[in-house]
């Protein structure tokens, strides 16, 4: 049985040996990728509504010369309310 010690060790497995034993456990926060930052003004409450609104059909052929006016869609919204938590660090 053969045993390794850190002497025997070539430099570039010593170098991320270091910094894994050497390095603090972090929370991996995915929230900051997806969040979207809004500024709300004071005593606004907790919860922020957004709207999105539907796709409309795609035209298929140009505009005729005739001066006719296609008929129109209707553009349809949904209201998306979102609940604010606040998060951060102890101390």
């Amino acid at each position: 049985m053969t045993i390794t010690t850190t002497n025997a060790l070539p430099a570039p497995v010593q170098l991320w040996f270091d910094n894994v034993l050497l390095s603090r456990p972090m929370p991996k926060l995915i929230h900051k990728q997806m969040a979207m930052k809004k500024e709300l003004p004071p005593n606004s409450g907790r919860i922020a509504r957004y709207r999105r609104y539907t796709n409309l059909q795609t035209a298929t052929v140009p505009l005729p010369d005739s001066g006719l006016t296609p008929p129109g869609q209707v553009l349809n919204a949904v209201d998306i309310d979102a609940r604010l938590d606040w998060y951060g660090l102890a101390a």
